[in-house]
């Protein structure tokens, strides 16, 4: 069978006091990404901005955002592959999995360049988006062949500069990223999609409108559960104002329910562990299967066989 490419933009969700955080993947197929980044570029060339970004959100802004959150919910009818998913872990469980994440680089990084080697802790945090991925992406079927895009940080300049120094050939950190994925899902469970070739870009959030889009759904979500538990300033409201403009009675998937509260000012999830939310052509609600939604299985879900 002939791979089904899709591309997925991924960005980081979470609380200001990082009491509850996570990651948005926005996955378009290939046929469709081209096309929805040229609308969103189009609209974005309309204003005076840089980049949709949720934290720099303006009220004279108001209208692109709008359009721009029209645009994104217009493309996630298009196909059962296009859907956004929002994925939101307690403070015990990150650390679990962060540690978990840690053990897998510390190996991988150990077989290509060298045990003990300094690029770990650096490697960390893209890795960590990568493996939560895998465990999402298993919904795709194993013929779907992933390319993912995710934003940068400072810190990969210094990792960039460590990983050349060590090799020879200049190995690129993306080639690497996807080396040590390709090795964790094959893992982790025989369904796990692989990425090819190219498939894992590290970008500024300028330059991927899947990323920019990963970050405003995840964002206004998080800001629309804040309203319905009853919390939020003037950017909080208008942001879940306007989702609900938008989504209508679909904005129902982000309902919190009895998964979330407030505490100290932030949002807290009631149990340790973790939740999703999805919107997708097909699913505005979370699918039966529990090993797709619910706490990833210890032994399982997300720490692989070994």
């Amino acid at each position: 069978m002939t791979p089904f490419p899709v591309r997925i933009g991924i960005d980081e969700i979470a609380t200001e006091t990082q009491k509850c955080d996570g990651f948005t993947f926005f996955c378009l197929p290939e046929r469709y990404a081209d096309e929805f980044s040229e609308k969103a570029r189009a609209l974005l060339s309309s204003t005076k901005m840089k980049a949709f970004h949720a934290k720099e959100y303006k009220r004279r802004f108001r209208a692109a955002y709008k359009q721009f959150v029209q645009l994104i919910f217009e493309y996630l009818k298009k196909s059962p592959q296009c859907l956004i998913v929002c994925r939101l872990f307690s403070q015990p469980v990150k650390m679990n999995l962060s540690s978990c994440c840690s053990r897998a680089v510390e190996k991988a990084v150990g077989t290509k360049l060298g045990m003990g080697h300094s690029t770990v802790e650096m490697f960390q945090p893209y890795f960590w988006r990568l493996a939560c991925l895998a465990a999402i992406s298993r919904e795709l079927a194993p013929e779907v062949l992933m390319n993912v895009e995710m934003g940068t940080h400072s810190s990969l300049r210094s990792l960039d500069a460590s990983v050349h120094e060590s090799l020879d050939d200049r190995a690129e950190t993306a080639v690497l990223l996807r080396d040590f994925y390709n090795d964790y899902a094959r893992n982790l469970h025989e369904r796990t999609p692989l990425l090819p070739d190219e498939g894992v870009k590290v970008l500024d959030d300028a330059d991927s409108m899947l990323i920019q889009a990963a970050d405003i759904f995840g964002n206004f979500a998080m800001a629309h559960m804040s309203v319905l538990l009853g919390k939020g300033g003037k950017a909080t409201v208008a942001k879940s104002e306007i989702l609900t403009e938008v989504m209508g009675d679909e904005a129902g998937v982000f309902d919190p329910a009895r998964k979330l509260r407030f505490e100290g000012g932030t949002l807290v999830l009631t149990q340790d562990g973790s939740i999703t939310f999805r919107v997708a052509a097909s699913i505005t609600k979370p699918p039966d299967d529990p090993k797709l939604i619910e706490d990833w299985p210890q032994d399982d879900g997300f720490l692989g066989k070994g």
